[in-house]
């Protein structure tokens, strides 16, 4: 076995066992900050870029009533693209690009004039709170550890993390 061979047997096997074991306090930290971060935008208003965090909100709450209405004011085409989106945004399990997608659709239709008066922050987040747009807590923590761990894919197995079999 050469020396270089060697160098890369070891480090292969270094980071198998980093990954066997996961990632240290400070990974986890900085993969949640960076997670918290992928939540907010950035959107476009009125030319200019603006990052707002998604609005936190229960499934079934007050303004439950926002997908037929976001289906109607952003229009059959636009409709077509980002239907998924919009219903995984508007049950509180939206990823951020979903939520993204949804909330710049709606910047950019007719409905956001109602909000032309406000700076660009509180018109998306009124906006969001109208249509029923974010996440809710099993939306956020479940997205959260996934990307912690390493991961976005949401269909991943709950042993591979250790949870065992998780019954709905």
């Amino acid at each position: 076995t050469s020396p270089r061979s060697a160098a890369v047997a070891a480090l292969v096997a270094g980071a198998r066992k980093a990954e066997a074991r996961g990632p240290s306090e400070a990974e986890m930290a900085s993969r949640l900050n960076a997670f918290m971060k992928a939540t907010a935008g950035p959107y476009t208003v009125r030319g200019a870029e603006v990052v707002v965090t998604p609005q936190f909100r229960m499934n079934g709450g007050l303004n439950q009533a926002g997908l037929p209405r976001i289906e109607k004011v952003v229009g059959p085409n636009v409709w077509r693209e980002i239907a998924m989106d919009a219903s995984r945004s508007t049950t509180g399990k939206g990823s951020p690009d979903a939520i993204r997608k949804t909330t710049q659709a709606l910047i950019d239709s007719p409905a956001f004039a109602k909000y032309a008066h406000l700076d660009a922050e509180t018109a998306i987040r009124k906006m969001q709170w109208d249509f029923g747009i974010g996440l809710d807590c099993s939306g956020y923590v479940h997205q959260a550890f996934l990307f912690a761990r390493g991961t976005g894919d949401a269909s991943a197995p709950s042993s591979k993390f250790g949870l065992g079999k998780v019954e709905l």
